[in-house]
């Protein structure tokens, strides 16, 4: 059970770095923006 948590946690952070990164290079925007922007995109989904 601990180690499928500790999983799904670690895959969620890759996809959250992914989208940051992609915002950032896409749309020109700072890290903090990108972040702000991705994470509306995500929880929105």
């Amino acid at each position: 059970g601990m180690v499928l948590a500790i999983g799904l946690l670690v895959d969620d952070a890759i996809v959250v770095v992914e989208n940051v990164e992609r915002v950032m290079g896409e749309e020109h925007l700072s890290p903090l923006e990108a972040t702000r922007k991705s994470m509306d995109e995500i929880t929105s989904a």
